[in-house]
Order: C-alpha cells, then sequence, then structure tokens
C-alpha cells in the first residue's frame, strides 16, 4: 500500500510456475491455498477407485507430493501448509481420522510401517541440500543474499557452528533463507573428536557458551 502511495505499480510475476509478489496475500494464495485446494480435488476424485492404503500412499506420492515439491523449493513455507496438506493426505488415506499413529505408517514397511511420506522432513532435506549448495564452488548471486544476511552474525560458516534460533529469527535473513538455516542446524551434533571441536565457530555458536549459558559475541 505505502509503495502504491509512492507511485510505484505492484504486478505479481510467475517464474517457472511459481508466483512472486509484493503482496504477501497473492504468494499465499497463488502458491499454496490453491495448490491445497487442487490436491484435494485430485485425492477426491481417487476416492472413488476404492484403493489399499499402500495404493493410496502410490497416490499421495504421485499427484501429491509432485505438485508441491517445486514450490516450496522455491520459497519459503507458510506454518499452515504443512498442517492443512497432512490433513488432507491422512484424511485421503484413511477415509476419515487417523487409525494408527502417523510415526508408525510413516515407518518402512519392514518396521510395521506404510513409507508413508514424511512431509516435514521432505521439506526440511530440500532446505539442507540448498545448505550443501551454499557450500559448493559454484558462484551464484543468490548466495550473496545469504551471506550479506550470515555477516551480522560473526562469521558466513554454517557447517562448524549451530546459530541460535533468536539469532536466525532477528536477522535480516529473508523467510527462505531462515529455513535454510534451520533446516541445517537440525544436522549439528555437539562436536567430541578434538580436531572437530577445534574447527568450532566461536561467535553466536549455541556449542560454545558462558556460564550463563548464553552464546558468545564480539560485540557483546
Amino acid at each position: 500500500e505505502k509503495l502504491t502511495k509512492m507511485g510505484y505499480k505492484l504486478v505479481e510475476d510467475m517464474k517457472t510456475g511459481v508466483v512472486f509478489s509484493y503482496n504477501n496475500e497473492i504468494i499465499l494464495n497463488k502458491n499454496f491455498r490453491g495448490t491445497l485446494i487442487n490436491i484435494d480435488k485430485t485425492l477426491t476424485i481417487w476416492k472413488q477407485r476404492h484403493l489399499s492404503i499402500l495404493g493410496k500412499i502410490q497416490i499421495i506420492k504421485t499427484y501429491g507430493i509432485s505438485k508441491i515439491i517445486f514450490i516450496t523449493n522455491m520459497i519459503n513455507i507458510p506454518d499452515f501448509f504443512i498442517t492443512e496438506l497432512n490433513k488432507i493426505f491422512y484424511k485421503f488415506v484413511w477415509n476419515g481420522t487417523d487409525k494408527i499413529k502417523r510415526k508408525t505408517i510413516i515407518a518402512n514397511i519392514e518396521e510395521g510401517g506404510a513409507k508413508m511420506p514424511d512431509l516435514q522432513s521432505i521439506l526440511e532435506t530440500q532446505k539442507i541440500i540448498w545448505g550443501k549448495r551454499f557450500y559448493s564452488n559454484n558462484y551464484h548471486p543468490w548466495k550473496e543474499f545469504l551471506i550479506e544476511g550470515l555477516k551480522p552474525t560473526g562469521s558466513l560458516n554454517i557447517i562448524n557452528r549451530k546459530i541460535p534460533k533468536t539469532v536466525i529469527e532477528n536477522s535480516e535473513l529473508s523467510p527462505f533463507n531462515k529455513e535454510i538455516i534451520t533446516a541445517w542446524n537440525k544436522l549439528q551434533i555437539l562436536p567430541k573428536e578434538p580436531e572437530d571441536i577445534a574447527n568450532q565457530i566461536l561467535w553466536n555458536n549455541e556449542f560454545i557458551t558462558k556460564p550463563n549459558n548464553k552464546t558468545i559475541y564480539y560485540e557483546d
């Protein structure tokens, strides 16, 4: 609204199937709410086939996951999206409310499950892959945004430290880049080997704290 009053024209733009806009409602409606409606309609059609549980899970992978995987790899994911999508998926599998715990059906078949897609893990894996791309030797302009957002945290290194959640939330990183760092943090484990300990970054690292359990930063 402020930009419009200043004389700027706000337009929505679709790049490779994903809608980008300065209007957050347009982003949510075009990319996420519309996708939820589309997937729900598709699965409703397949309900008429009276498929087995394994058959339904295959349909979810083919006509559900495939419709979101590109969108979620391009822009940050709103909180409601995973919740609502899981509701649609599990309602389709059980024709109503859940019959067993979700962590059970997500497990492998030899473990008593049915290999139901773990949506949260799938989306976090996408962001972890972006983290790996950040450390590749290939230059790409998108890395500059992550670099600029990380500079105020004391280091560009995300491998040898676990950045505190509050630091990520209060940083100038874009929402998408915050998701990358948050997902990457989940891979971090407390270093035990001397070499791994020596390689740790000092600033804003949850593995290196003061007696009051707060992380260290040279500006503090």
